[in-house]
C-alpha cells in the first residue's frame, strides 16, 4: 500500500487507502497531547496542559459556516461504508448520514475521551478507524501532524503516523548538521557574519540591527544563537540561491547607489523602476545588464571604502 500521511488525507479524500481487499488495512497511529512553552508553568509541569485524572471528550465538529456537522468519512465509497457499517453491527451506510435527525444520528453519540496520555490506534480495528476519522475531521482542536503541532494555538492533540517522530528526529539532525557546516564556513569572518546579521534584520520585524562596531564574539555569538533557536530562518536565509545579489542591492541602497521608493527599485538617475525586488535580483543577474552590477558593485565599495 502506497504509504499516506495523515495530513495528505486530512487535505484530501483518500480514506479508500486505508481499505484492502479484505477489509482494513492495519497502520499504526497515536495521539499525543500537545506540550506548549511558556507561561509560568514549565512544558512538562502536569498542569501546564492536563492534570493526570482529567479528560476530554471529542465528538464530530459542526461546520463555523453551515454549522451543519462535519462528514467524517468525506472520501469513503459507498461499497466501503456498507462495509465498514456491517462491521460496526449497523444496517447500512445511511446510518453514517450526518444529516439524520438528533435521536437517529450515529454521530451524535459517537465519543472520543482523551487523557493527557493521548492514545494509540491501529486503523485495521472498525472502531479504531472511525475514532481517527473523526479526530482528524476537528481541524480546530487537532493537528493532523505533529510537525504541525504549534501552526495553531487550539490545537490540542496531534495524530502522529507510525515512524513519524523517528523521521522528524532524523529530519532536525539533518538541519542542524547543515546549519553547522554554514555556520563554520561563516563565522571566519567578521563581514560575513555583520553581512548575514544584516540582512537577517531586515527580513524579520523581531530581528535586532547589529551595531557598526560589534566584536567579532558578538558577531559569532548573534548568528549561532539563530542557528539553535530559528534554524528553519537561518537556513533559509544562508541557502538563498539570490543570497549574495539580496545583500548587494540593500547595501547599495544603503550608500545610495541604489535609489528605492515605494518598493519600486531605481538605478541612478533613471525615472522608469527596474521593478520590485525580485525584479532588481534578475537584472542583476541578467547576463545583459552586468555593466549595471559592476557599477553597483564599485560604487558600494568606494562607499564603503570612505
Amino acid at each position: 500500500m502506497e504509504n499516506v500521511l495523515t495530513n495528505d488525507l486530512l487535505r484530501g479524500t483518500v480514506l479508500d487507502k486505508f481499505f484492502g481487499n479484505e477489509g482494513f488495512v492495519s497502520r499504526k497511529v497515536k495521539v499525543k497531547i500537545i506540550r506548549r512553552g511558556g507561561g509560568w508553568l514549565p512544558p512538562e509541569h502536569e498542569a501546564s496542559v492536563m492534570m493526570q485524572d482529567a479528560k476530554r471528550i471529542f465528538c464530530v465538529p459542526a461546520s463555523s459556516s453551515t454549522q451543519q456537522l462535519v462528514n467524517p468519512l468525506k472520501g469513503v465509497s459507498p461499497e466501503q461504508l456498507d462495509f465498514l457499517a456491517l462491521k460496526m453491527g449497523l444496517k447500512d451506510r445511511e446510518a453514517f448520514n450526518i444529516h439524520l435527525p438528533k435521536r437517529e444520528n450515529y454521530w451524535k453519540k459517537f465519543e472520543i475521551t482523551l487523557t493527557r496520555d493521548g492514545d494509540d490506534y491501529d486503523l485495521g480495528d472498525p472502531v479504531m478507524f472511525l475514532k481517527w476519522a473523526v479526530l482528524r475531521s476537528d481541524t480546530d482542536k487537532i493537528a493532523p501532524t505533529w510537525e504541525e503541532r504549534l501552526m495553531k494555538g487550539t490545537y490540542q492533540f496531534a495524530l502522529i503516523e507510525d515512524g513519524e517522530e523517528d523521521n522528524q528526529k532524523l529530519d532536525r539532525a539533518d538541519k542542524n548538521k547543515e546549519a553547522w557546516r554554514l555556520y563554520g564556513r561563516m563565522e571566519t569572518s567578521e563581514a560575513k557574519m555583520r553581512d548575514f546579521l544584516w540582512i537577517y534584520y531586515l527580513k524579520y520585524k523581531d530581528a535586532q540591527k547589529p551595531p557598526k562596531q560589534a566584536t567579532a564574539k558578538f558577531l559569532q555569538t548573534q548568528v549561532a544563537d539563530i542557528v539553535e533557536n530559528k534554524i528553519d530562518r537561518f537556513l533559509e536565509l544562508a541557502k538563498d540561491p539570490d543570497y549574495e545579489t539580496i545583500l548587494l542591492i540593500h547595501k547599495a541602497v544603503d550608500v545610495k547607489a541604489l535609489a528605492r521608493r515605494k518598493n519600486k527599485y531605481f538605478i541612478g538617475d533613471d525615472k522608469d523602476p527596474i521593478g520590485g525586488l525580485q525584479d532588481m535580483i534578475e537584472h542583476l543577474d541578467d547576463d545583459r545588464y552586468q555593466q549595471d552590477r559592476l557599477k553597483i558593485i564599485h560604487l558600494v565599495e568606494k562607499a564603503n571604502e570612505g
